[in-house]
């Protein structure tokens, strides 16, 4: 075991000050979570915006139906119907309003689309 001093340990149990991170931005007018690989293969840094802002719409989605269990139903559902074929950013829109409104959830799916920037082609 390696000794170490006590005043290492102490500042290793320090409380560290807050990392304040700045207000989200979106990289431009233009990028949206359904961009598709031609505005990607253009805008390489923009990649993070799929993976970083699609991460926390899904995870605002599983908010909104009320947790991670009724949210994932959902998503296993909308794989089962896409198994092996194809889905669009329609398709996968389509079913968030349907579920939303098959479980009458206080849930605007237009706005929340339009918040994180995800639309159907040509939309």
């Amino acid at each position: 075991m390696v000794d170490v001093p006590a005043a290492a340990r102490s500042a290793e149990l320090a409380p560290r000050p807050v990392r304040r991170v700045p207000p989200f931005a979106w990289p431009n007018d233009q990028v949206r979570i359904s961009s598709g690989v031609d505005y990607f293969s253009v805008h390489t840094d923009d990649y993070w915006v799929v993976y970083f802002q699609g991460a926390c719409a899904l995870a605002h989605l599983a908010k909104d139906f009320g947790g991670l269990e009724p949210f994932l139903a959902v998503l296993h559902d909308y794989a089962a119907a896409h198994w092996l074929g194809v889905s669009t950013n329609a398709d996968f829109m389509t079913t968030i309003e349907t579920a939303a409104a098959a479980a009458n959830l206080d849930f605007d799916p237009q706005r929340f689309f339009d918040r994180w920037r995800i639309s159907r082609p040509n939309g």
